[in-house]
């Protein structure tokens, strides 16, 4: 029963979007505009404040820092909700009809990670 429970534990810890990544000190803000998200296929200038969807089209936030391990890699948006801003890894986005989408849950979203500027 014990290790029935540790599995199922470390399989949800593992498949938990803000455990994917995590965002510390090193963490950089993109300050250049024409900087590429080549998962999005846009700019810097053209993500930041892009308006963030569910699969279901429902509005989670808008996009108010890209950020990355440096200036050249871009990691993740910091979307700004009604309780804050959050960190969504770039991995859980996609560009659908010029709109920034991701496949996150509306709990999942809600339970990423502030972003302690």
């Amino acid at each position: 029963m014990h290790k029935s429970l540790a599995v199922l534990l470390a399989v949800l810890v593992a498949t938990t979007p803000a455990a994917a990544q995590e965002f510390g000190a090193d963490t950089v803000i993109l300050t250049d505009a024409n900087a590429s998200l080549g998962v999005l296929g846009l700019t810097v200038e053209q993500t930041v404040g892009k308006t963030i969807y569910d699969v279901d089209g429902q509005e989670l936030g808008s996009v108010n820092r890209v950020l990355g391990d440096d200036q050249d890699t871009p990691t993740a948006l910091a979307i700004e909700t009604s309780a804050g801003i959050v960190i969504l890894d770039l991995a859980n986005t996609e560009l659908i009809n010029n709109r920034i989408t991701t496949a996150l849950s509306a709990d999942e979203f809600s339970a990423l990670p502030k972003w302690e500027q």
